[in-house]
């Protein structure tokens, strides 16, 4: 493990890119392991956390190695920092670009005969849906996390990551069959939950549009 005089003086020989690269390599290969930890400490609830961090681990040691010579740390403290914050954009990127995929999906699985439940007639949030759009979303997310850890890592890996089934098997440790018929389960699960939701809602009016939005006759 790097010392401090060791990784400071790679720093400022990396920001005058003035070896060919070895301080900036050298630098970004033992920040790597630490640069994982700390995004794998932030996605621990996610099923998927390992894959995740590793995949942005290696886009926050892209991006040190685009800006490294902005970097104005003195310390190693302000390094360290100045790092973590790199990561830290780049996990908020990283959620908010699959959160639109997955909205994106949802949408666009309307001909797999395992969505024909109904769940492909919820919204997108940017369809100018209002506020039937916001809260269907808000309950599907809710549902989503009522599944278990590996449903919801089979749903994900189908809807955002495109996988086959194959694929989303092999991972969740069943086999191709088992991955489908765990999917069209938990599809059915969400509408339910949705549904349920949804019921319970006060507003008359608001159930009813709700409702209508699900393919369900209002009561």
């Amino acid at each position: 493990m790097a010392g401090q005089e060791e990784l400071l003086e790679w720093l400022d020989r990396a920001r005058r890119r003035d070896d060919d690269g070895d301080a900036l390599n050298r630098l970004l290969a033992t920040l790597r392991p630490e640069i994982l930890a700390y995004l794998r400490s932030r996605l621990r609830s996610h099923p998927s956390a390992r894959s995740v961090a590793e995949e942005i681990a290696q886009e926050t040691l892209l991006r040190m190695a685009e800006s490294i010579d902005t970097c104005r740390a003195r310390s190693e403290p302000e390094f360290r920092a100045w790092v973590r914050t790199i990561a830290r954009r780049q996990a908020i990127d990283w959620y908010r670009h699959r959160e639109e995929e997955f909205e994106r999906r949802v949408r666009s699985f309307a001909g797999d005969p395992a969505t024909q439940v109904g769940m492909e007639q919820v919204p997108g949030r940017d369809e100018g849906t209002g506020i039937v759009g916001l809260v269907l979303w808000r309950f599907l997310a809710e549902a989503y996390e009522g599944l278990s850890p590996e449903t919801q890592e089979a749903v994900w890996r189908r809807l955002v990551l495109g996988e086959t089934w194959a694929e989303v098997g092999a991972v969740i440790g069943t086999t191709e069959g088992g991955a489908k018929r765990r999917w069209q389960r938990a599809v059915v699960r969400m509408r339910k939950e949705v549904t349920r939701r949804v019921r319970a809602i006060e507003s008359q009016e608001l159930r009813r549009d709700l409702l209508r939005r699900l393919g369900d006759a209002p009561t």
